[in-house]
């Protein structure tokens, strides 16, 4: 909505200042969802490697659950610095 909302105040441009506008817009918009999606795929793998090992190690030892929790936690991170570079972007936009 907001992508939306920034192309229509953008009208009383002239034509060819009018694509290049929507030119940027699009293109802004494409880094934004990739951004968030590539970090969302590579958080998806790394939660699934430190979720399976930290089965693997809390049923040997169940004292480690506290600590693996940590890890899964890192790898869940990634998904939010994606996500703020993909805020970032739309400001820029």
């Amino acid at each position: 909505m907001l992508a939306f909302l920034r192309a229509r105040s953008h009208r009383t441009s002239p034509p060819h200042r009018l694509h290049h506008r929507n030119l940027q817009m699009a293109l802004g918009l494409m880094a934004v969802a990739l951004s968030t999606g590539l970090a969302a795929v590579g958080a998806g793998i790394a939660v699934g490697m430190t979720g399976a090992a930290s089965v693997g190690a809390i049923s040997e030892k169940p004292e480690l659950l506290g600590r693996t929790l940590i890890y899964v936690g890192l790898a869940e991170g990634i998904v939010i610095y994606g996500l703020i570079v993909s805020i970032m972007i739309l400001g820029r936009l």
